[in-house]
C-alpha cells in the first residue's frame, strides 16, 4: 500500500473479516473473539445500528479490488 487510506461504511462483511485477523507474537493480545463469541458477548461492532453510528473501515485507496479496497483497519468512535 503506498496510496492514501479513506474512511468507509464498516459492514458485516468487513467487521467479520476484520475479527478474523489475527497477529503473531507479541501481538497476540490484539486477536478478536470468534465473531460467533462477540454476538453473545453482545460486542458492539455485531450489532449493525451501533456499527453504522460508531464504527467506519479504513481503505486503501490503491487497492485495485472490485468492489472496491478491502479493509486495512477499523475505527472507531465509542460515547
Amino acid at each position: 500500500m503506498t496510496g492514501s487510506l479513506r474512511l468507509a461504511e464498516l459492514s458485516e462483511e468487513d467487521a467479520r473479516a476484520i475479527a478474523a485477523w489475527r497477529y503473531p507474537a507479541p501481538y497476540v493480545c490484539y486477536d478478536s473473539p470468534t465473531w460467533e463469541q462477540m454476538e453473545r458477548e453482545g460486542w458492539a461492532i455485531c450489532d449493525g445500528a451501533i456499527r453504522r453510528t460508531q464504527f467506519g473501515s479504513l481503505r486503501a485507496d490503491d487497492d485495485p479490488t472490485p468492489a472496491g479496497a478491502r479493509p486495512v483497519g477499523v475505527r472507531t468512535a465509542c460515547r
